[in-house]
């Protein structure tokens, strides 16, 4: 996914949303390259406890 980072950068800049499909491990790399305004993730988790450790990761770019 990082290789599409400058693609959704010139897609946020050009003020429209962006939807994407994700690995969690993903997650962090994304979230510190692109802005969260207008970013709608997709992803996956093995366990509520992994979803839970994935929505904290997020809330930490997005506050």
């Amino acid at each position: 996914m990082t290789k599409w980072v400058s693609l959704i950068k010139r897609i946020q800049q050009a003020g429209k949303l962006v939807y994407i499909d994700i690995a969690p491990q993903e997650l962090e790399t994304i979230l510190a390259e692109v802005s969260p305004k207008g970013l709608m993730i997709i992803t996956s988790a093995s366990s509520e406890e992994e979803a839970k450790e994935l929505i904290k990761k997020a809330e930490k770019f997005t506050r």
